[in-house]
């Protein structure tokens, strides 16, 4: 099984879905429920059969497995090609970009897959410090345009502010009984991004509930 096929059976659960890797085919098969839902090759790229492509590309399930396998075949990409960390202690890193002082870089690990950091790096790239680690790419990549400068901290949400968007999505998406199926696909992808983009909200949605706190009973 290659790297893109171990990076998408790990996330299939989170999808719905089930897999298993053909010994003889070499190809994942990835099924919904009890029914197969499409296969992806050793270089990452995506079957359907023939006979249910039509409806399969209709549901949501076929634009979120899309946008993980877009997503890992970028990051293993980089990967494969990138060159080996030269600073002490992080030989296990390869390096996935840099811009300044800053560099991005991931590691592999058979049994627990990627991790990703941005790291402040010393000009004769022989130390490294500051490392802001994350198994998610799409956080990895905005550590490291953030960090960088490549964005102005004035186009970024600061997290009370993304907190705050959070819980208009989601006030918008549960109580909004006139969004088309376009406009509630959107709002889960934001909805999904920030999740990813600040930790806090990953570990606790925010919302306009009010929290659960002490009665006084007269």
């Amino acid at each position: 099984m290659t790297i893109y096929q171990e990076e998408l059976l790990r996330r299939l659960p989170q999808l719905d879905c089930t897999g298993y890797y053909g010994y003889r085919d070499g190809l994942l098969h990835i099924f919904h429920g009890d029914a197969p839902f499409c296969r992806q090759t050793p270089e990452g790229f995506l079957r359907f059969y023939e006979d249910q492509f039509e409806a399969l590309s209709q549901t949501e399930l076929y634009d979120k497995i899309h946008q993980e396998v877009r997503a890992i075949r970028e990051y293993v990409g980089l990967y494969e090609e990138a060159p080996q960390m030269e600073a002490d202690g992080v030989h296990d890193y390869r390096k996935l970009a840099e811009y300044g002082n800053i560099v991005l870089a991931g590691t592999y690990s058979e049994n627990y897959g990627f991790m990703f950091t941005t790291w402040n790096q010393d000009k004769e790239r022989g130390y490294v410090s500051s490392g802001d680690y994350s198994p998610n790419y799409e956080y990895a990549k905005e550590s490291f345009v953030r960090r960088s400068g490549l964005i102005q901290e004035q186009r970024l949400f600061q997290p009370a502010e993304a907190e705050n968007l959070y819980r208009c999505v989601d006030y918008a998406r549960n109580h909004c009984g006139s969004l088309t199926f376009e406009q509630s696909k959107a709002l889960d992808e934001l909805a999904e991004k920030l999740s990813y983009g600040y930790p806090e909200i990953e570990k606790n949605h925010p919302t306009f509930e009010p929290e659960d706190g002490p009665q006084l009973n007269l």
